[in-house]
């Protein structure tokens, strides 16, 4: 029974990393295109 309370909040902590990652990797893809505008 304590198992299966955990798993929801596993699923959370999952969906918040994919979520960090996904804004971590769009942020420093709009660094990189400024990089290329600015030479």
């Amino acid at each position: 029974m304590i198992r299966n309370q955990s798993c929801p909040f596993k699923q959370y902590f999952d969906l918040t990393k994919q979520m960090l990652f996904f804004m971590s990797s769009k942020f420093s893809y709009l660094c990189f295109f400024n990089v290329l505008n600015l030479i």
